[in-house]
């Protein structure tokens, strides 16, 4: 038995030889992250968000902030101030109370505020909760005419 060896051609040795230099290549980059994990120095120390308090609920401090501030229109600030002239609540002349001394407060607060400040009716029914503009088209009306059923 005799074995056959078979002869390459030279195009087949430039393959043979490129393989083999990229192997080498690899072997040695290989070689090169080991060596360099080695050297990689682990700290003991624990991450940012453990080391100090961060709040990771700040978008929701943001719109609280938000709401807080957005009533610092002029004419809001006058609401509030004269809420506590008056003795009344503002949360309840810009609620839904319908008790007769918060009824009549509002009333003469929206016409106070439309004649002070000259607003449309809309934007005095927006400073008093949302309102509508008819609702204060209509305690206007009422509060200048006195013949409302709460006047």
């Amino acid at each position: 038995m005799t074995v056959q060896v078979q002869e390459i051609t030279p195009t087949q040795a430039k393959l043979l030889h490129a393989h083999r230099s990229r192997q080498a290549r690899y072997a040695s980059a290989s070689r090169m992250v080991v060596a360099r994990k080695l050297q990689i120095e682990v700290s003991q120390r624990p991450p940012i968000w453990k080391r100090a308090e961060i709040l990771f609920d700040a978008h929701v401090r943001a719109y609280q902030f938000h709401l807080a501030n957005k009533c610092v229109r002029p004419e809001v600030s006058y609401i509030k101030k004269r809420c506590g002239e008056l003795g009344v609540e503002y949360r309840d002349v810009v609620g839904r109370s319908a008790l007769k001394r918060v009824v009549v407060a509002r009333r003469r607060l929206m016409w106070e505020v439309r004649d002070k400040f000259g607003l449309a009716y809309a934007d005095v029914g927006r400073a008093f909760g949302d309102r509508d503009q008819s609702t204060a088209m209509s305690a206007i009306k009422v509060h200048e005419t006195g013949d409302g059923p709460l006047h």
